[in-house]
């Protein structure tokens, strides 16, 4: 595990933590609206998807199907956030600051696949 990792495994970590308690908790409130159930649950599985990852390359070192495995979860990760982008469009006017968030902390998933994977 590299620091470039860490450091990208703690961006995502930050900034997916103020856009879920700023935007999903405090000014949205998407618990309280049973409109949103569809979108809080394509959060919990992504939300699963993550804690089983940052577990595994927390403790393990990956190379080979372990490797192509993260790689799958990563590509099962990126289908999920494309269907809540177009869920959240359907469902809800996102605020200009929650528009921007999201994109930016997606953004670091390609440099963060790039680290992680060694075959």
């Amino acid at each position: 595990m590299t620091p470039l990792l860490w450091t990208l495994i703690a961006i995502q970590i930050a900034m997916g933590m103020f856009d879920t308690f700023y935007h999903h908790e405090f000014t949205e409130r998407l618990a309280w609206r049973p409109s949103q159930r569809r979108e809080l649950e394509l959060h919990s599985v992504r939300n699963m998807f993550y804690a089983l990852l940052f577990l595994v390359l927390g403790w393990l070192e990956i190379h080979g199907l372990f490797a192509m495995i993260v790689i799958a979860v990563l590509a099962a990760e990126i289908i999920i956030t494309l269907m809540d982008f177009v869920e959240e469009d359907l469902s809800r006017k996102l605020p200009p600051s929650e528009r921007i968030t999201t994109p930016c902390w997606r953004s670091i998933m390609a440099p963060f696949s790039s680290c992680c994977c060694r075959f």
